[in-house]
């Protein structure tokens, strides 16, 4: 399999659980996160050629941690262009969850602040 259909494969996974599910929600969170860090570069093509709105809002789970982490700049630039897309394509704008991502970038970053 490819990239995409490895990480739809983790996203439906996830989708498929019960909400109530934390347990095995954060255990595949960790999984997409793991995956994405390790594939930084073919998820910043996904995210600019193939990611619908759901695969967007699926990503959104986990961008600030991949952000963090990888501290790629690119990732986090092609997910705000999405955003741009998807508000002309008529979606909800995410820029209000995006700043998570965006505040990954800084070295002193604590959620807990």
């Amino acid at each position: 399999m490819g990239f995409t259909e490895d990480y739809r494969k983790i996203t439906k996974a996830i989708n498929a659980l019960h909400i109530n599910d934390d347990f095995a929600r954060f255990k595949l969170w960790d999984q997409e996160t793991a995956f994405l860090i390790k594939h930084i570069d073919d998820a910043i093509k996904f995210v600019n050629e193939e990611c619908t709105f759901d695969d967007f809002l699926d990503l959104s789970e986990v961008w600030d941690d991949v952000v963090e982490v990888t501290q790629s700049k690119e990732f986090l630039e092609s997910l705000h262009e999405a955003n741009k897309r998807f508000v002309e394509q008529g979606y909800d704008d995410q820029s209000n969850i995006l700043y998570y991502a965006d505040i990954a970038l800084e070295p002193d970053w604590d959620e807990n602040e």
